[in-house]
C-alpha cells in the first residue's frame, strides 16, 4: 500500500494582501502602528503556538516560516526587500498587488522555534517593516 505524506498549512493572515491598510481619515504615528501590530500578532502567536503544539510541533521541531507584508508602493517594498536580504538568509519575493499596493513575502530557513522565539521574531519583523513604511501582515508554517 502507498503511504501519503500530508502536511497542514497553518496560516494566519492579518488583513488582506490585496489592499493597503492606510487610510486618509487617520495617520497613526509609527509608535501607534507598532503597538497595534504587535498587540495583534502576539495574541495570534500565543494561539498559533498552542495549535501547532496540538498538531505535534515541539520546540525541537524545525519549521520554515512563511511571512507576509503589505507595502504602499514598489519603492517601500524594494527597500524592505533590501533590508531583509542584508539582515537575513530568507527567500524573498516582491510583487504588485491590486489598487497600487505591493506585497513582500518569503520564507525563513527551517529552524526550531518556541512561543518566545516567535514573539521575538515577530517584534523584529514588525520593526523591520515599519522602518520601510510596510506593515507586517502575518506568518504561516507548514507542519511536517
Amino acid at each position: 500500500s502507498s503511504l501519503f505524506k500530508f502536511s497542514l498549512m497553518v496560516t494566519f493572515l492579518f488583513g488582506s494582501l490585496s489592499g493597503s491598510k492606510k487610510t486618509t481619515m487617520s495617520n497613526p504615528t509609527l509608535d501607534e502602528r507598532y503597538r497595534s501590530l504587535l498587540s495583534s500578532h502576539l495574541t495570534w502567536n500565543e494561539q498559533t503556538w498552542g495549535r501547532l503544539q496540538e498538531l505535534g510541533v515541539t520546540e525541537a521541531t524545525e519549521l520554515e516560516l512563511d511571512f507576509f507584508y503589505i507595502a504602499p508602493s514598489e519603492s517601500e517594498a524594494r527597500a524592505l526587500e533590501q533590508v531583509l536580504a542584508e539582515e537575513t538568509d530568507y527567500r524573498i519575493l516582491v510583487s504588485a498587488g491590486d489598487s497600487g499596493s505591493w506585497s513582500v513575502s518569503g520564507s525563513t530557513m527551517p529552524t526550531a522555534v518556541s512561543q518566545e522565539i516567535l514573539d521575538q521574531w515577530v517584534k523584529w519583523m514588525i520593526t523591520a517593516g515599519l522602518h520601510q513604511d510596510c506593515d507586517f501582515d502575518g506568518w504561516g508554517a507548514q507542519v511536517p
